[in-house]
């Protein structure tokens, strides 16, 4: 018997570096997000911010939005700037 998948592999490359940068994701509560009913923080209330700003550049790209995602080192280098 095959086992099922659990958890998928969300990868973006980052705008500003270019560098690969992703997370696992529980395939159940990520098709859930995905079909736009419930917000990321319904879905993922436990999870720490740039996991859930992964899935939701993840869901401007499937869907049409502004898709721009930043790995965690170019984003804190912005703020710092700030």
């Amino acid at each position: 018997m095959k086992a099922a998948i659990k958890e998928i592999f969300v990868q973006h490359w980052c705008k500003s570096c270019d560098r690969s940068f992703g997370t696992l994701v529980n395939i159940f509560k990520y098709n859930q997000y995905m079909k736009g009913d419930k917000s990321v923080m319904d879905v993922f209330p436990d999870e720490p911010a740039p996991f859930r700003e992964i899935l939701i550049q993840d869901y401007r790209r499937r869907n049409g939005g502004i898709y721009y995602p930043m790995c965690d080192e170019c984003w804190n280098k912005i703020e710092e700037e700030e």
